[in-house]
């Protein structure tokens, strides 16, 4: 009968060369005829079975063994069946390529050596599966480090270059905690590329600039701009045209040049992704509250009140609240000597999937006034005065727009 003797903690120096066995999670390997002896240095990562007069090898867990046997001590190297297919794929590509190595260790895929270009890596990503389980860890320049972020921000289609560092592998630095962004980590450990979280590292969320217009526009000139008359409040998306393309501020510059309108406020809000930023144009004026355990001066604002509260992912898809308030001084409805505000306040939540110019409109003003011009005394007259006089009418009539361009800052690697 023969016997399977297992040796733990058998210790072995580590190596990894093509002299290695290479086993696969869920597969046998039945060792030759003549080996009749069998130590194991891990037990738990690999067993030994006597089966018809043979030693077969099962492997338990993905790792790197040290077993001996007959002929000898020997290295197991066992692979899960996604790093052993991305390993296959990988060794196809290899051969075509100058510069980066690939082996096997402690049961990873790594690719090591020296990588000249990015065309290079392209090559080696197409040729890996949909999914796949290696290490990147081939040296690169400061060139090609570069281009390597730029590739990885292509890949994932993100809006803003990652947080890689360049050591003995490359690292994509996590910031532990609420607020971390959610990563495609399966897209990401295709690539290569090793997740760390760090406790001191910065989480950076996008950053997106918000360029607002807010303009008093004559009713009759907003079909100009593909804004129509609404009977409500309403939000929408302008079609393709020199408000989409061109840039806000001149387009808003350029309405007012027209006689179209007329421009109050053109801010341009920076703020970083899941925060609020807030823009004032105006002032304040006292208001004295006087009562028997107190005598205090309170200030209340007036002028334009814009606040924005954008959101944005690393595709680029963005989500924003604005609320725009315009407010002024009418001191002809004052009550004890304080003047009282006439006020239009808009608030409206929308998603793009791109930037786009966002209308908001609905909030109309309209001045009414007549004249009356006669002769003193006969335009008094009754029945006969009309023929001495002259009655006009004016009306005028403008709608507050808001205008609205959101986009994700991108960050230019140089």
């Amino acid at each position: 009968m023969t016997k399977v003797f297992l040796l733990p903690f058998f210790v072995f120096p580590s190596f990894s060369n093509a002299s290695d066995l290479l086993l696969v999670l869920g597969e046998e390997k039945a060792l030759p005829q003549r080996e009749q002896r069998l130590w194991i240095e891990t037990p738990a990562r690999l067993k030994g079975i006597q089966r018809n007069g043979r030693i077969v090898l099962k492997p338990l867990k993905e790792g790197r063994v040290q077993i001996r046997t007959t002929s000898g001590p020997q290295a197991v190297e066992i692979l899960s069946p996604k790093a052993h297919r991305t390993f296959l794929a990988l060794k196809k590509t290899i051969p075509s390529l100058v510069g980066p190595e690939l082996r096997i260790q402690d049961g990873e895929v790594l690719l090591e050596g020296r990588l000249h270009r990015i065309a290079d890596y392209r090559s080696l990503i197409s040729a890996l599966p949909a999914e796949a389980s290696w290490t990147f860890k081939a040296r690169m320049s400061s060139e090609v480090q570069d281009d390597f972020s730029r590739e990885i921000q292509t890949q994932l289609s993100m809006a803003q270059p990652p947080a890689l560092v360049f050591n003995d592998e490359v690292q994509w630095l996590l910031s532990p905690g609420v607020g971390s962004p959610a990563l495609p980590q399966k897209q990401i450990q295709r690539l290569g590329i090793r997740l760390v979280t760090d406790s001191e590292s910065v989480n950076t969320e996008p950053v997106i600039r918000v360029e607002i217009a807010v303009a008093e526009v004559r009713r009759d000139a907003l079909k100009n701009y593909g804004v129509g008359f609404p009977t409500s409040i309403q939000a929408k998306l302008l079609p393709d045209g020199s408000w989409e393309k061109g840039d806000l501020g001149i387009s808003a510059q350029a309405m007012e040049k027209a006689g179209h309108g007329r421009l109050l406020a053109k801010p341009t809000l920076l703020c970083r992704s899941g925060k609020e930023a807030e823009f004032v144009a105006g002032g304040e004026f006292p208001i004295k509250i006087f009562n028997d355990r107190i005598q205090d001066v309170i200030w209340k604002k007036y002028g334009i009140v814009v606040t924005v509260k954008p959101k944005a992912d690393r595709a680029g898809r963005m989500s924003l609240s604005v609320s725009v308030e315009v407010s002024s001084i009418d001191d002809s409805r004052q009550v004890d000597g304080i003047p009282g505000l006439l006020t239009n306040r808009v608030a409206s939540h929308f998603d793009l999937s791109r930037p786009r110019v966002i209308a908001l409109s609905g909030l109309i003003k309209q001045e009414d006034g007549n004249s009356h011009q006669g002769l003193l005394g006969l335009s008094q007259l009754p029945i006969l005065g009309p023929l001495f006089s002259s009655r006009s009418w004016r009306e005028h009539r403008t709608e507050l727009v808001i205008f609205v361009r959101p986009e994700i800052v991108k960050e230019i690697i140089e």
